[in-house]
């Protein structure tokens, strides 16, 4: 006789394919302003995984500069990455969110960046990229992407390197 209930086996692949993605969910936002936690079982962010900048304000990233980059530590609750020219690092919180849109309340705090000269367009890239990264009310996570929002509007879009 057929059944219309999932067999075990089938459950259980279900689960074990969906934990890292419910993993990396719950991980990403695990970031507290200088306290630290114990390490997560799947330990996303404390793996200083890369996330590329690809879209800032739903604009493709300039490609003529350097790569800007987005990394989160989720032990202690820091947050760095290269600009165009210059380095920047802080710190966010991510609060608890729902784990089936992806979506967490966020914030970031910088707290400086590197000052080296460079050429006009790069140090304008890397203004408004500043200026906006604090700005993120909320973060959209998946297994390969990260978006912020200021509100309900996009303002950077990140890809998993």
């Amino acid at each position: 006789m057929h059944s219309n209930f999932l067999s075990t086996k089938s459950v259980k692949n279900i689960v074990i394919t969906l934990l890292p993605l419910v993993a990396l969910l719950f991980g990403a936002c695990s970031g507290t302003h200088h306290v630290a936690k114990t390490p997560l079982e799947v330990p996303v962010f404390e793996k200083e995984q890369v996330w590329q900048l690809t879209t800032m304000r739903g604009r493709p990233a300039d490609r003529q500069s350097k790569e800007i980059t987005l990394q989160f530590n989720s032990e202690a609750g820091s947050v760095r990455g290269i600009m165009a020219c210059n380095t920047y690092f802080g710190h966010f919180v991510c609060n608890p969110g729902d784990p089936e849109t992806g979506r967490y309340p966020i914030s970031i705090t910088l707290e400086g960046s590197g000052s080296l000269g460079c050429p006009e367009a790069d140090m304008n890239a890397d203004t408004r990229f500043y200026a906006l990264l604090p700005k993120a009310t909320h973060a959209v996570f998946t297994a390969t992407s990260i978006t912020l929002y200021q509100n309900s509007k996009e303002i950077l879009h990140f890809e998993l390197r």
